[in-house]
């Protein structure tokens, strides 16, 4: 298939679907804001684990759901499951 041009576009909004508590608790990828403010909380919760004894606790501050199963939620999930040598000894 020939083009001159791919013009890709996700929308201006993210659809909460009104989906209850999703604006007030639910971060989004739709902006480079919007995914560095998700590394920034993921490295806090890591860091968080990272000091804590017991095994539950770990696993609650190294619990993530992603909801969405357009490219960006298979992506991000994809990358979800490396994980980052720094944080290795985390695993409870």
């Amino acid at each position: 298939l020939d083009y001159d041009k791919l013009v890709v576009a996700v929308g201006a909004t993210s659809n909460t679907f009104n989906t209850p508590g999703v604006k007030e608790y639910a971060l989004f990828l739709k902006e480079l804001q919007d995914a560095s403010l998700v590394r920034d909380r993921m490295l806090d919760a890591f860091e968080t684990a990272a000091l804590q004894d017991d095994p539950a606790e770990k696993t609650k501050l190294c619990t993530f759901v992603v909801v969405g199963a357009g490219p960006t939620g298979v992506e991000f999930a994809a990358e979800l499951e490396v994980p980052l040598p720094r944080y290795a000894d985390i695993q409870p």
